[in-house]
């Protein structure tokens, strides 16, 4: 689930006027549990590290849902996007491999 998207728009003036735009993404996305949700956020962490510049991905769990904030400044929106679509697609894979791995020690076999 998709939370609330703000665009903070900044008029900065310098030989004239351009616009600087900073755009939020608040993501939640519950998961099994809060030991589920840890691990997917250890398995997606070195992707968050290698963000475009100018974009900055925070994520924690609250219980067994992930919370994401993704900050991207003076990117163009398109970035931004993709980083979030990126980000969501690689929690949903880590989501299900380790329910997958837990799935298989639970039932004694390989996953």
């Amino acid at each position: 689930m998709l939370g609330d998207v703000r665009v903070a728009p900044l008029w900065i003036s310098s030989f004239g006027y351009w616009y600087s735009m900073e755009i939020t993404v608040y993501i939640e996305i519950p998961l099994q549990s809060e030991d589920v949700c840890r691990a997917v956020i250890k398995a997606v962490e070195p992707d968050n590290r290698d963000a475009p510049a100018g974009v900055s991905i925070q994520m924690m769990c609250s219980k067994s849902i992930l919370r994401a904030t993704v900050v991207c400044r003076e990117v163009k929106v398109l970035t931004c996007r993709n980083t979030v679509d990126d980000l969501v697609e690689h929690v949903l894979i880590a989501a299900r491999s380790v329910r997958s791995i837990n799935h298989a020690f639970k039932s004694g076999h390989e996953a």
